[in-house]
Formats: structure tokens, C-alpha cells, sequence
């Protein structure tokens, strides 16, 4: 498959810190002092993740959002990001960074997307 350019029309921006947003709350975890709220403002999102279900073996540009211990998360549509582990990229990755990659499997349960380096492009600027 070739290459294309996560997400389509952008949802609305993420609030700040601190921020006062209007939402329902989807799940808590009372132990660790964790809530997950859905953002009234983001109902209408739709759920991407049955696309990108339908994308392993697909080839996606996107930005390096966040470097972890782990490996590189990747923006590879709207509100979703895969994560490219360390052992899978041999250049240096710096965030906001233009990568190539391929969707190697999807965990639709968990929420989670493996990422594999395209060869020779993963790093570059010119993607």
C-alpha cells in the first residue's frame, strides 16, 4: 500500500492544565487516583480505530509525538498513536519529526498499536 498522511479532519484541540472542560466520566481507578473523561466537546468523534484495525501492513507518515524508555509514539490519525519500540528504528528520532512507518499489528482490546520502521526512511526530513 503506499504512503498517506494520518487523519482527516482534526478534532477540536486538547485542553490545558488546569483548564474547566464539560465531560462524562467514563472509568476511575479510585487506588491509583486515575479518571478517564469523555469530552462533551469530542462525542461526535468518530472512532478510528476500527480504520486503523484495517491498516496492518499499511505504510503511514506521521510525527514523532512523545520518545518513552520504550521506543517512539507516532501520530497516525486523529486521536491515535502507535508506538515504534527502540530495536525497530537504527537512526535518532527527535519529536515532531516526519517518520515513515508500517502498521505491524493492532491491539483493538487494549488500544494499542506496534509500529515497525520503513526501510530507510524512518528519521529523515524529507518524508
Amino acid at each position: 500500500m503506499g504512503a498517506r498522511r494520518g487523519g482527516s479532519a482534526a478534532p477540536p484541540d486538547l485542553p490545558h492544565g488546569g483548564e474547566r472542560v464539560n465531560g462524562t466520566v467514563i472509568w476511575l481507578d479510585d487506588h491509583k487516583y486515575q479518571v478517564k473523561i469523555q469530552l462533551d466537546e469530542w462525542a461526535e468523534h468518530p472512532d478510528g480505530w476500527p480504520e486503523i484495525a484495517g491498516s496492518v501492513g499499511a505504510t503511514i507518515d506521521g510525527p514523532v509525538t512523545k520518545l518513552t524508555p520504550i521506543g517512539a509514539f507516532v501520530h497516525i490519525s486523529n486521536c491515535i498513536e502507535g508506538l515504534l519500540p527502540f530495536n525497530e528504528f537504527s537512526t535518532e528520532l527527535v519529536e515532531g519529526r516526519q517518520v515513515r512507518v508500517r502498521v505491524a499489528g493492532v491491539d483493538l482490546t487494549g488500544r494499542k498499536v506496534r509500529l515497525v520502521s520503513e526501510p530507510g526512511r524512518s528519521g529523515s526530513n524529507d518524508v
